[in-house]
């Protein structure tokens, strides 16, 4: 046991809180450090000397300062990161005194360089004529607690060619249409561009192609003369099968089957077999687990537990937790 002198003892103790917003400027990462001095009862303490220090992630200071609290309590710094910076932790320790107080503590991580979300894009390759829109889907996958909002920046494309983002400035995880509008000028070839996902923690990168071909006319009528040829025997096919015997249960894989479900039919038939089985499972549970599913596709557990996390990713579905389960549903 320790004993203090009665003095010290009964000295009020301070109490100082730390809070820390990060700008990017190109390559550059400025910091701002704020907080306030207080006592037990959250009142302001005035002209407390506040003393601030950052370490890099290996523990050595890369920055110090000195500065005062205000009449509200509050204290700012603004100090900006070197260029060559470390990847990692960096921690901001901050001590609260004042004659007649006993000192106060706070300490702050963040993490630069190494993005709290990945961003991954659906289909990495697309090919269409000039003239039409080709469509991604890009997935803001979170890696860590983060709330700060994910910019998206498209760069790289043809000047003439234009995009559209179906959302931005949002958190981790969330899912974005990007539409690319190809006009009629653009010539004909393979064009890379890239998603550039930016926040506060830093930022993440994904390269995307689409490959620009000639707009064939005629293989376009002809193809669609030939899509009514085959449209047109479907339906005497399908007349003469009616008269025969009583209609069959559209399949599965049928717009028929998909119609009345949550989910569109062209977002369930563009998904592989074994995604769209359980994707509409949960549409008809509405919220379900893995085992829930599982027992009605026969298939194993970890077998649909790991399909569920592949449609979450691809932000068609949504996932909670309650308890010990992961739950999915497509609101």
């Amino acid at each position: 046991m320790v004993w203090l002198p009665y003095a010290y003892a009964t000295l009020e103790p301070l109490y100082v809180s730390v809070h820390a917003d990060r700008t990017i400027d190109d390559s550059r990462i400025v910091v701002a450090i704020y907080g306030r001095v207080t006592r037990l009862n959250q009142s302001a303490v005035t002209l407390a000397a506040v003393s601030i220090q950052v370490n890099d992630p290996y523990g050595s200071s890369i920055h110090i300062a000195f500065v005062h609290s205000s009449s509200d309590g509050a204290y700012s710094d603004l100090f900006q990161l070197p260029s060559d910076r470390a990847s990692g932790n960096y921690t901001i320790y901050v001590t609260a005194s004042k004659p007649g107080f006993q000192d106060g503590y706070a300490k702050l991580t963040f993490l630069v360089g190494v993005p709290p979300f990945g961003v991954s894009v659906f289909p990495t390759s697309v090919a269409v004529t000039r003239g039409e829109t080709a469509t991604f889907r890009i997935s803001l996958e979170s890696r860590g607690e983060s709330a700060s909002p994910v910019h998206i920046e498209v760069v790289g494309l043809p000047t003439s060619v234009s995009y559209s983002l179906s959302s931005n400035n949002v958190t981790a995880p969330s899912s974005i249409i990007l539409s690319v509008k190809v006009p009629n000028e653009v010539n004909t070839g393979s064009y890379v561009f890239t998603i550039i996902a930016k926040s506060a923690e830093g930022e993440s990168k994904s390269n995307v192609e689409i490959i620009v071909g000639e707009a064939n006319r005629l293989g376009y009528y002809l193809a669609a003369a030939f899509l009514v040829v085959v449209a047109l025997l479907g339906i005497l096919v399908y007349r003469r099968r009616m008269i025969r015997k009583k209609p069959s249960i559209p399949p599965p894989s049928s717009p028929e089957y998909l119609e009345g479900l949550p989910l569109s039919s062209s977002t369930l038939l563009a998904l592989p077999d074994h995604l769209r089985k359980s994707a509409i499972i949960v549409c008809q549970l509405k919220d379900a687990n893995a085992a829930e599913v599982a027992a009605r596709s026969g298939r194993a557990r970890a077998a649909e537990s790991d399909y569920l996390n592949q449609l979450t990713r691809m932000g068609i579905l949504k996932k909670k937790r309650k308890g010990r389960e992961s739950y999915f549903s497509v609101e």
